[in-house]
């Protein structure tokens, strides 16, 4: 039987099962498709206007409301396409008083549930030791257990443990942005979980981040040592294309290069953009990353140091590293220096030689 010839009230269930964008595919199928789901296709648009993004700023009690309203109704997550995270804090519990307005007991037993479902996702992938730094909420061990850290996070009133179960029910999020000051250990763990997920041949049913295309990262550091390892975890998700980050730098920690760029692991990454602004890589740092791109089009590096570090920015060196990783897809090149434009045309004799040897 055609499905054109269905009846309406069947046409019209079997697209109430279906997410926004095969909705919209489906109405396209033809004129009858698109009569019968015109108002179900305006429902989305005014569901997409609520819900496509969260974000954080001038709104400290977004983020356990929106989990919240999506626990309650999961086909809400279908619209969130953005989650902007500018501030990430902590909510009052009911040992911390006085804080920012936190939800009720029995709000937080149905995030301790939600957290307990997602514990059969990673039974096999605990977390690498994590670089301890001075975050400004309360650590907690992390253990090989996901469910159990969400709840010891839940429990202190840390916002991290609702971002780690937001990111299973969001499942057409497409970007992320936020500072790893705020965001903490705890994250980063969790993305190495869910790194290593995806690192396997066969990746588990319900895995988040399938549809993620951009992420934008704001590293508030001015060290030059500071470590490259936020860039790994995120550069092994397959759907990502564009990778942003500002203030970061330095080289990633030997558990990282371990996990991420043995010599023996060809590149991974199917990012095609990388806008690195204000970062402090030099050539050993950099390379660390663009050997991990399979066919990267487009990079902007603007870097910046300490006036005692200036000498990191080695132009040569590094026109070098992106000869030989991405010599072979390069399309567009931008690098410059803080207080010092670099003009890449002045080295184009250069490029063409070194991209010629690196053709063989």
């Amino acid at each position: 039987m055609a499905l054109a010839s269905l009846p309406p009230e069947l046409t019209l269930d079997i697209a109430d099962l279906l997410d926004p964008e095969s909705s919209l595919n489906f109405a396209l199928t033809c004129k009858q498709h698109a009569c019968l789901l015109r108002s179900m296709l305006r429902e989305h648009g005014q569901m997409f206007s609520k819900w496509r993004l969260v974000d954080t700023q001038n709104n400290p009690t977004v983020l356990w409301k929106t989990l919240k309203e999506i626990l309650m109704d999961p086909q809400r997550g279908w619209y969130v396409r953005e989650l902007s995270l500018p501030y990430i804090g902590e909510f009052a519990t009911e040992s911390r008083m006085g804080d920012v307005a936190g939800p009720s007991d029995d709000d937080m037993l149905k995030f301790i549930d939600a957290g307990q479902k997602l514990r059969k996702l990673y039974s096999g992938s605990g977390p690498e030791p994590v670089r301890r730094n001075s975050n400004h909420m309360s650590s907690v061990p992390e253990s090989e257990d996901l469910a159990s850290d969400i709840e010891n996070r839940l429990r202190l009133g840390s916002e991290d443990a609702i971002v780690v179960i937001l990111l299973h029910y969001l499942p057409f999020l497409k970007t992320i942005a936020f500072s790893t000051e705020r965001m903490g250990e705890f994250f980063e763990a969790t993305m190495h979980r869910i790194a290593s997920e995806y690192k396997k041949p066969v990746w588990i049913s319900g895995l988040p981040l399938q549809h993620l295309k951009t992420v934008a990262i704001i590293q508030n550091t001015i060290d030059p040592g500071a470590g490259s390892n936020w860039g790994f975890r995120f550069l092994s998700i397959p759907s990502l294309r564009t990778f942003v980050a500002r203030g970061m730098g330095g080289l990633p920690s030997v558990s990282v290069r371990d996990c991420y760029i043995r010599e023996d692991t060809p590149p991974y990454s199917n990012v095609t953009e990388l806008f690195l602004a204000q970062c402090h890589f030099g050539v050993k740092g950099l390379d660390s990353i663009l050997r991990t791109i399979k066919s990267l089009e487009k990079l902007t590096y603007e870097a910046s140091y300490p006036m005692e570090f200036y000498e990191l920015f080695d132009a040569k060196g590094i026109l070098q590293s992106i000869t030989a990783r991405a010599g072979h897809s390069m399309q567009e090149l931008t690098l410059a220096q803080e207080g010092m434009d670099y003009d890449v045309s002045r080295e184009s004799a250069c490029i063409a030689q070194l991209i010629c040897i690196s053709d063989g």
